[in-house]
């Protein structure tokens, strides 16, 4: 049981495959997820009607964030939607998917989103796969400092 983990769980990631659309069976799952499970959820969809306003509506009523990926298989935008608690950001590497290193402008500009987010009390999580040529951990390192340095030593991490 996940619950085990105590303070150092994080949200739990729900990622749903590219071809399931909304429909009154995906809110039955929401509700569903969210009565059997009370911790931090966040909802990776990756079909375009997640992003209708009932949708949308309906995850923020369960309290469960929707998560940003990139690249962004549904739009361009790097925004997490649904519950506003939580901010997820996947990045998965650009332009080469799982082995690209993103470029110091892309992460500055997350890095202040996310001094935005965290500044309005939202919990922000940045998760990197693109691990396959080493790239993901150097990235979080260098994205930790333009946030530490953004933030003049508070420490959200």
């Amino acid at each position: 049981m996940v619950g085990a983990l105590g303070f150092k769980l994080g949200p739990v990631l729900v990622q749903l495959p590219p071809s399931l659309q909304w429909s009154t069976q995906a809110e039955e799952f929401v509700c569903a997820l969210r009565e059997g499970y009370e911790g931090s959820v966040v909802l990776e969809a990756r079909h375009p009607t997640w992003y209708l306003p009932e949708a949308v509506r309906t995850l923020k009523q369960n309290c469960i964030s929707g998560v940003a990926a990139d690249p962004a298989l549904i739009t361009d935008v790097l925004l997490p939607t649904g519950d506003g608690t939580v901010a997820y950001f996947r990045l998965h590497g650009s332009p080469r998917v799982h082995w690209s290193s993103y470029s110091d402008e892309f992460l500055m500009d997350l890095a202040m989103r996310i001094i935005v987010l965290l500044n309005a009390d939202r919990c922000v999580w940045t998760i990197f796969d693109n691990t396959a040529a080493g790239a993901g951990a150097m990235d979080a390192i260098r994205l930790q400092k333009m946030v530490h340095g953004s933030l003049n030593d508070r420490d959200p991490l």
